[in-house]
């Protein structure tokens, strides 16, 4: 989608300056408390299947929480997570896909080309259990904090998608460590 002055590169330089952030930083797997807070029904929405309202308890059990040492909170979707098996025996050989919705930090301002501040994503992710890597396939970036509202940008990588190695202590190499087998 474009917005106003919307160019191609600035896109990419934003959306590296968010992933370069979010990927340098360690988090650490939380419960999901009552108290915490969900992905509104919009995110829901972009992540695939309709769900319940935010403050019942399913929607709970749907999206796991994560808080980075420095406050940046991801959900994973719990009903997006699919394991997909290879044709070979080795439990470590298969991919697992799913969506991440992540937030940036309250204080912390990231802009588009033509000013726009982007405040959440949610990432459509493919994690290779046998490479012990992931890489982000799509992408699509909102104005507002838990993927609320209509999106600035939704961008699919294609040919172009870049793996990266699992980093100790991120949310990729948690995911890995729960859906990969025994992991490293």
């Amino acid at each position: 989608m474009t917005t106003g002055g919307w160019r191609w590169q600035s896109a990419i330089a934003a959306t590296a300056l968010v992933a370069a952030q979010w990927a340098a930083m360690p988090v650490s797997a939380q419960t999901v408390s009552a108290s915490a807070a969900v992905p509104t029904a919009s995110a829901q929405a972009v992540t695939g299947g309709a769900a319940p309202a935010p403050e019942s308890a399913s929607t709970d059990s749907r999206w796991r929480r994560f808080e980075s040492i420095n406050g940046i909170v991801s959900y994973i979707d719990r009903q997006s997570v699919k394991p997909q098996p290879s044709a070979e025996a080795d439990a470590d050989s298969h991919t697992v896909h799913f969506r991440l919705l992540r937030n940036v930090l309250p204080d912390f301002t990231i802009k588009t080309a033509d000013g726009q501040p982007i405040r959440s994503s949610v990432k459509q992710v493919v994690l290779d259990c046998a490479r012990h890597s992931y890489t982000v396939i799509a992408q699509t970036l909102y104005r507002a904090r838990n993927a609320s509202g209509k999106p600035l940008y939704q961008i699919h990588y294609g040919d172009e998608a870049q793996s990266r190695s699992l980093r100790e202590g991120s949310v990729f190499e948690w995911i890995a460590g729960r859906f990969c087998g025994a992991g490293r």
